[in-house]
């Protein structure tokens, strides 16, 4: 859990890692968290439902100049609520990377709607590479 937070933290980066109101999973990131922070290192956990205030968030040091969203984007529903909670915590020339997997029960198109609604909201958006890995578990169907 929170992979590429600690992956920041471990190259020197501030590290806000969130996730929902969850008990065991705000416990599990605050363990990872703890075992991957360096010898003055700063992390922080906090729980965070996209689109609630982020003052809490930013309080520390600020909008963000990185925000890595990891495998979120299948949760169509909630585009624009995680918009709302990017745009209030990017910092002024900030970016974001997204990294996802095409989740097999939501629609492709729907999915990659977010990076069109982000147009609308005034990011810039920039295409990279993009890799479709294989599918490896027997239950689901190759893409």
């Amino acid at each position: 859990l929170g992979l590429p937070s600690w992956v920041a933290l471990r190259r020197g980066a501030r590290v806000v890692a969130t996730d929902l109101r969850d008990a065991e999973r705000l416990c599990a990131l605050a363990t990872a968290a703890a075992l991957n922070c360096p010898e003055g290192g700063e992390a922080q956990v906090r729980p965070h439902c996209w689109g609630e205030d982020c003052s809490d968030l930013t309080s520390k040091y600020g909008g963000f100049d990185l925000i890595l969203l990891c495998d979120c984007l299948y949760i169509t529903d909630l585009h624009d609520a995680l918009l709302s909670s990017i745009k209030a915590c990017l910092a002024p020339g900030g970016i974001v990377l997204a990294a996802f997997a095409q989740h097999h029960e939501h629609n492709e198109e729907v999915v990659f709607n977010f990076f069109a609604l982000a147009e609308q909201r005034g990011l810039t958006v920039e295409p990279l590479e993009e890799k479709q890995m294989p599918v490896r578990a027997i239950n689901m169907p190759d893409k």
